[in-house]
């Protein structure tokens, strides 16, 4: 028997990239953390999105719901990642 999956590790870019150790660090560590397993990427990202996540068009980057309530943009997060 095969069996075929994709699962993919959401790890929250803007608690990494922007500075935010409070969040990373804080009682709420899984928030900042998401897997998946599912069929096709498509389904991860839906995954992710319905879990309150936001995920960038090229894969790359990501947010959890605590950095998106505290107002990082994936826009901050990719200039950060620019600037390294």
């Amino acid at each position: 028997m095969i069996a075929a999956n994709y699962t993919a590790h959401f790890y929250c870019d803007g608690c990494h990239l922007t500075g935010a150790v409070r969040l990373r660090e804080a009682k709420y560590y899984d928030y900042n953390t998401l897997e998946v397993v599912v069929q096709t990427w498509g389904e991860c990202a839906r995954e992710a999105r319905a879990a309150g996540w936001r995920v960038s068009h090229d894969r790359r980057y990501c947010l959890c719901p605590l950095c998106i309530a505290a107002g990082i943009k994936l826009a901050d997060v990719i200039a950060a990642d620019n600037e390294e």
